[in-house]
């Protein structure tokens, strides 16, 4: 529901016209800036102008993933075998969530909200089947099969917090990052932590039948 421009459409007063808040945005002249255009709130529901949800509440995600997989078997005999699988699975995202100055007290502070986050997962498999096929005579068969499989799951994320605040030199909130690149100090605070979770098991099964004549 959040962050949906169709919700406060639907709920949008059918004896208002919709269109006169198409220009989401008017100056304040107490905040010196443009300020998001709704005279509705948030209807206790977080509730915003939706063409300010649009335009002034920026969600961007860049995933990149890559999956390789390798397998061989080794004929000890003509009736032992080993077999050995792999497999590793990591995937990088980038998250990037820009909330304007004016944007509902809900999701940010009066001077807006920027976050970025950076995950890693990685995963590795590994798994080796110990293969038995065995004839005695003609009458019987033996085929046990025995398994040990290793597993690692790694997880990282990292997550930085600021505010789309106000420069020290200009009473426009700006994006942080731009008033860096312009050498600006900005008066929000950062804060940056990593958590990482490691995931580790290993498992073995074996199947070993009775002999069965043929």
């Amino acid at each position: 529901m959040f962050y949906n421009p169709l919700v406060p459409t639907y709920l949008f007063p059918p004896s208002d016209d919709i269109n006169r808040y198409a220009v989401y945005e008017m100056f304040n002249a107490v905040r010196s800036f443009k300020t998001q255009n709704w005279p509705y709130g948030n209807m206790g529901l977080g509730i915003q102008n939706p063409f300010w949800v649009v335009n002034r509440n920026q969600f961007d995600t860049k995933r990149e993933r890559f999956i390789a997989s390798f397998s061989a078997r080794w004929n000890i005999t003509s009736w032992l075998n080993i077999l050995g699988r792999a497999r590793m699975d990591n995937a990088y995202t980038d998250f990037e969530r820009k909330l304007y100055a004016s944007t509902d007290g809900l999701f940010s502070k009066p001077a807006g909200n920027w976050m970025t986050q950076d995950d890693k997962n990685s995963s590795t498999y590994l798994d080796f089947l110990v293969n038995v096929d065995k004839r005695f005579g003609d009458d019987w068969h033996y085929w046990p099969t025995s398994e040990v499989a290793i597993s690692t799951s790694v997880i990282r994320v990292r997550p930085s917090k600021a505010t789309l605040c106000e420069c020290q030199t200009s009473s426009i909130p700006l994006i942080c990052r731009l008033q860096r690149a312009q050498q600006r100090t900005p008066t929000c605070t950062h804060k940056r932590n990593r958590s990482t979770e490691r995931l580790k098991w290993a498992t073995a099964t074996s199947s070993l039948p009775m002999p069965q004549v043929v």
